[in-house]
């Protein structure tokens, strides 16, 4: 009975925090809160590739090989151009991925033990950061590296065995590559980040622990 009943409390918080999060940046978009909405000094160029992976199956410009950029962003875009190939329809997409974000966000903290208020003060605080609400309303690559950032982050969240930190399948696993691999075709940069924080981790976890908890089922 208690788990049905908080199984039925955070669907409510997760339908809570989607709607709110989609809504709150529509309205920031739709008032025009910001003077700086849709095109930066980059848009375009990711707007453009998007255009000729559409039209040549190229990554470039206009049928042109160019790897200025790199196609992980170009590739929402073309997603969203299944919709409407305008300007909205990509706003409305990262709309869609942030609201996503949050939720995952909420989902992670929801493994916290605080009370039910608290976790909808947090939700509420996730859902009106006006730095990441902004970025959703811009054609850049912020939205959809916070949401696999985000993603990954999920994936790893431990349910299972609080005995192991990681307690991960062969399948997720497989998954969490093909994010990692998203992200660096986001941002390549991630490809020494991930590096980095895998290395100071397990350092770290081996100083605390004498010993990597690592469990792949």
């Amino acid at each position: 009975m208690n788990l049905l009943m908080f199984s039925q409390y955070k669907i409510k918080l997760i339908l809570f925090t989607f709607i709110f999060a989609f809504l709150f940046r529509f309205f920031l978009y739709y008032f025009q809160i910001f003077d700086t909405w849709g095109i930066t000094d980059d848009s375009q160029e990711y707007i453009n590739i998007a255009r000729s992976i559409k039209d040549y199956g190229v990554v470039g410009e206009n049928g042109v090989p160019d790897f200025n950029r790199t196609p992980g962003y170009p590739i929402l875009i073309l997603f969203s151009f299944l919709f409407s190939e305008n300007i909205n329809s990509i706003l409305f997409t990262q709309f869609f991925l942030d609201s996503i974000t949050c939720v995952l966000l909420v989902d992670i903290a929801c493994t916290l033990k605080l009370p039910n208020k608290y976790k909808y003060i947090l939700s509420i605080l996730l859902v009106s950061c006006l730095y990441t609400s902004i970025y959703s309303g811009l054609i850049m690559t912020e939205t959809l590296y916070s949401f696999l950032i985000t993603l990954s982050l999920w994936l790893l969240k431990n349910k299972a065995n609080k005995n192991y930190i990681f307690d991960v399948s062969i399948s997720k696993l497989v998954t969490l590559s093909f994010v990692y691999a998203m992200i660096i075709l986001v941002r390549p940069i991630f490809s020494i980040i991930l590096f980095i924080s895998f290395m100071v981790f397990f350092i770290f976890d081996i100083l605390n622990t004498n010993k990597i908890k690592l469990k792949i089922i």
